[in-house]
């Protein structure tokens, strides 16, 4: 049942039923927090607005397994979201470092550089991910 409530916990995150995530995630949580469980719970503080709970979450995924990229893109989107750009962009180079091939990450990655004003390092980011999509 485990990979059924990680499934379901997501799809309620993405559909905004957050209660229902939540007590998924309660579920999992009472045989112990795992990685999956802890980066769920920090997408779902994220998709509430708390983002000190979300970075508290993340932040404990990736200590759980270093090499979850995941949480540390999780990381970097709330701390961008505080405005901690530079945090952010470490955390997310080091999510694509684990993970070169999900675009998602170079995208978050071109966003946050664009926020920063790093319109070159942006669109550079932006050529890397379009190379990656038609290759």
């Amino acid at each position: 049942f485990r990979e059924a409530r990680i499934l379901i916990a997501a799809i309620s995150i993405r559909l905004k039923r957050y209660e229902e995530a939540e007590r998924h995630l309660d579920a999992l949580d009472a045989e112990g927090p795992d990685t999956e469980s802890l980066t769920l719970r920090g997408q779902l503080h994220a998709a509430r607005g708390n983002t000190e709970a979300a970075l508290e979450s993340f932040r404990a995924a990736s200590r759980s397994d270093g090499e979850c990229a995941a949480a540390w893109a999780g990381e970097a989107m709330v701390l961008e979201t505080l405005e901690r750009h530079e945090e952010s962009l470490e955390r997310i180079r080091k999510a694509i470092e684990i993970d070169p091939h999900q675009p998602v990450f170079h995208l978050q990655l071109s966003g946050l550089l664009h926020a920063m004003g790093r319109t070159e390092e942006a669109e550079a980011a932006e050529a890397a991910l379009k190379s990656m999509m038609e290759g």
